[in-house]
């Protein structure tokens, strides 16, 4: 995890909590609860991937979602089937470049954006899967648009910064075999790096 003031495009990253088996929301809880006192009570948004627990997390908080753009796009060009050549490729193809227009779309233009994906994730030949991710998105709109919906707050809209912190941490540890030398060594990268850059998604009112 990572903090970052409004006003700045640096973020501080925290030291871990190493937790056994998959995420879930009472490890995650213990997480955030590690972060020092002071940054936790003025924190007002979560940008993350949408991990299992997100919106319970926030809600206890009283927080903001903002959810990576990155990990959606690329969740859907997995799905895409692009360089298959699907016969449902026309129909993989629409779905993504909807959802991408409703990702950016400014708000005046945002009713029509999301009334064009409504039409295309209802036809018969849309694809199941990606049917599904559509849906998925459209309930959780907001949380994809609150750079948009909060510009002041200057909402970074992924979370690869952190994503790339952790290629350097996985790729330093591999060859460690206790979690206590695990969590040893990512406290010593974290000191030695200290801060990520962390800027927001550029945003223009009109």
């Amino acid at each position: 995890m990572a903090v970052r003031a409004i006003d700045h495009d640096k973020a501080v990253i925290i030291e871990p909590v190493l937790c056994p088996g998959r995420e879930n929301y009472d490890d995650w809880y213990d997480a955030v609860t590690s972060i020092p006192t002071s940054a936790r009570k003025r924190t007002i948004a979560l940008v993350c991937d949408g991990f299992r627990g997100t919106s319970r997390l926030a809600k206890d908080n009283n927080w903001i979602i903002q959810r990576c753009h990155f990990h959606l796009l690329s969740q859907l060009h997995i799905n895409r089937g692009q360089w298959k050549q699907l016969p449902d490729s026309p129909q993989r193809e629409a779905v993504y470049r909807a959802i991408r227009k409703v990702l950016v779309a400014r708000p005046e233009k945002l009713n029509r954006c999301v009334n064009e994906l409504t039409a295309v994730l209802a036809k018969n030949d849309c694809p199941r899967r990606l049917g599904m991710i559509g849906r998925e998105f459209l309930r959780r709109l907001d949380q994809f648009r609150a750079y948009q919906n909060y510009p002041n707050f200057r909402l970074p809209t992924t979370i690869n910064s952190i994503e790339s912190f952790n290629k350097i941490i996985r790729s330093r540890c591999r060859h460690l075999r206790t979690p206590a030398s695990l969590l040893l060594r990512i406290k010593v990268l974290i000191r030695m790096r200290k801060t990520i850059t962390c800027k927001p998604k550029i945003f223009q009112q009109n």
